[in-house]
């Protein structure tokens, strides 16, 4: 997965997103990864994951970005690019163990955003 495209794709549509590891709660066996997403299209609530890992985070955020907020990745079809939502529509049958973020990080790196 490609977080940092990710972050960079959020970033793009004006929301600040975070993503933080506390040695301390890492110490203490809690759980040491933090994503934060606020402003742009996140204003008014932001988004807070506490989770064991990144993609933990992300699993959990993406979904809630998408729904919430209506966070998308590239643009419509008219402008030439890849057009998908982070959050996948059912006929997407992911297999063998594929996460949503793993396919969508697929999907960044052979179709990205134009910069």
């Amino acid at each position: 997965m490609d977080t940092v495209l990710i972050l960079g794709v959020l970033a793009e549509q004006g929301v600040t997103a975070i993503l933080k590891a506390d040695g301390e709660r890492m110490r203490e066996g809690a759980r040491p990864w933090t994503f934060v997403a606020r402003g742009g299209l996140v204003s008014g609530r932001p988004v807070r994951i506490d989770d064991d890992s990144v993609d933990r985070c992300l699993e959990q955020a993406l979904p809630r970005l998408t729904s919430d907020y209506k966070i998308t990745i590239g643009g419509p079809p008219s402008m030439g690019s890849s057009f998908f939502l982070i959050n996948l529509p059912e006929e997407v049958g992911l297999t063998g163990g594929v996460s949503k973020v793993d396919y969508l990080s697929d999907q960044l790196l052979k179709h990205p955003p134009a910069c």
